[in-house]
């Protein structure tokens, strides 16, 4: 899962009051927009970014003030512009094994984009 910006935190927070101040759970607003209920959770931690469409979703279903849906757009904008994390190995090298100076067959974890390589 990627690791959760700060762009994307204050979105997710600002969606998170929007619920609260409507008083909805996230199971409630995750089966009216058809969705679950974890994925509601991921935009609210930062941990995913919504498309836009969710965000006016939210919006919509949490009847916000044109204020706050001028804030979760500014938000999202912010969110989006936002560049990629770098591999978080940037000059990843294979691993050496204990037993022998030669490197393992196993290449270097790097994230976010692969579980076991670095993009090329």
């Amino acid at each position: 899962m990627a690791a959760p910006t700060r762009a994307k935190k204050r979105l997710g927070d600002h969606l998170a009051r929007l619920r609260d101040s409507a008083g909805r759970s996230l199971a409630q607003t995750a089966k009216e927009l058809k969705t679950s209920d974890s994925t509601i959770s991921r935009y609210e931690s930062g941990h995913v970014l919504p498309n836009w469409a969710s965000v006016a979703a939210l919006c919509a279903s949490y009847d916000a003030s044109d204020e706050d849906r001028d804030t979760a757009a500014r938000l999202w904008e912010n969110a989006s512009d936002e560049p990629r994390r770098a591999c978080a190995y940037p000059q990843a090298r294979p691993r050496r094994s204990a037993r022998s100076s030669a490197p393992s067959s196993k290449p270097t974890r790097c994230a976010p984009f692969s579980r076991w390589s670095c993009p090329a």
